[in-house]
């Protein structure tokens, strides 16, 4: 999966993202989203940095919020390491700020 689509911060600026995958994990009651805003992980690399929030719909559109509970963190962790996607991604997750 790979779809882009514009999102609105808390300020509202526009951001594009390109979403690699949403996904749920079994014990909790929202979606995840893991995306890309196109950043590379550093000068020398040609792979991007990746980010996963919770993903709410709502009627006029998607927000995104934070995963502040550790034990939800490390499932979603697991999770993305499951989907078999490389260390490198892995190394780059970072929480939605």
């Amino acid at each position: 999966m790979s779809k882009k689509m514009i999102v609105s911060d808390k300020d509202g600026q526009l951001s594009d993202i390109n979403v690699l995958e949403i996904f749920q994990i079994e014990g909790y009651d929202h979606q995840y989203v893991l995306y890309s805003k196109g950043e590379k992980i550093d000068a020398n690399s040609n792979k991007e940095k990746a980010y996963v929030s919770i993903i709410n719909k709502h009627e006029q559109g998607f927000t995104f919020d934070n995963i502040e509970n550790e034990e939800e963190w490390e499932d979603v962790q697991a999770t993305i390491t499951d989907y078999g996607y490389r260390k490198e991604l892995e190394r780059a997750l970072k929480r939605h700020d």
